[in-house]
């Protein structure tokens, strides 16, 4: 099996397997999984040539993720990441430059993944130890999985929760998401769902103001 049709079937098994354990976030998870259960994993494109060096990348989180039970998706995104784009991801313009360089993403499936789909956006995604990723909000449902990493998320004004490796976490159409990536960093698989209109844009006020928000810490979730 071509790895990254092999990597689909891992991340969909996962995902339904979520639809059945999470309680009131089921729903939710429930569909995204029907709109996975709908992609193509043969209808593969050419990819772009990646912008960075992505076996650096995913190293050091393939051990953390077999260590705490994720093992096999992180392999799975390791033997399939040759066939994927990875970048430094959010435009400059919109976001942080001392962030960027701490973070790096590829798209499986989308507009401009190597798998075309116009009603899911699926991509794979870093952020380096104790860094923040700023309050942010889009137009599209976001839901993603910790692959490894502990990190501490704020949803809205809700208070902030540290999840667990296997663990959900889902961010409303134009409600805000705050991340601390914490000491191990962060290797998610996300999906984007619903209303494309709006792409991720920062959420102000000034640094300052929210880089103290997210501790380290927090309540805890524990793995799907």
């Amino acid at each position: 099996m071509r790895p990254l049709a092999n990597l689909l079937q891992i991340f969909s098994r996962i995902v339904r397997k979520g639809a059945l354990s999470q309680g009131a976030l089921g729903a939710e998870i429930g569909k995204f999984s029907m709109l996975l259960d709908g992609v193509d994993p043969t209808a593969i494109l050419p990819r772009k040539p990646s912008t960075i060096e992505f076996e650096a990348l995913l190293e050091p989180y393939i051990s953390v993720a077999v260590k705490s039970g994720m093992g096999e998706m992180a392999q799975a995104v390791k033997d399939a990441a040759p066939e994927l784009n990875w970048s430094r991801g959010f435009a400059p313009a919109r976001w942080d430059k001392e962030f960027l360089p701490h973070f790096a993403n590829a798209e499986m499936a989308g507009p401009s993944g190597p798998i075309e789909k116009d009603d899911l956006t699926i991509d794979f995604s870093f952020i380096a130890p104790d860094q923040l990723l700023p309050p942010h909000v889009h137009s599209a449902v976001e839901l993603s999985l910790v692959v490894a990493g502990w990190p501490t998320v704020r949803i809205g004004d809700g208070e902030a929760r540290t999840h667990a490796p296997g663990s959900f976490v889902c961010q409303p159409s134009k409600v805000s998401q705050t991340v601390w990536s914490g000491p191990d960093g962060v290797f998610a698989a996300t999906m984007w769902r619903g209303d494309f209109s709006m792409p991720a844009q920062r959420v102000y006020p000034a640094v300052e103001t929210y880089a103290g928000e997210l501790p380290p810490g927090g309540t805890s979730t524990g793995s799907s």
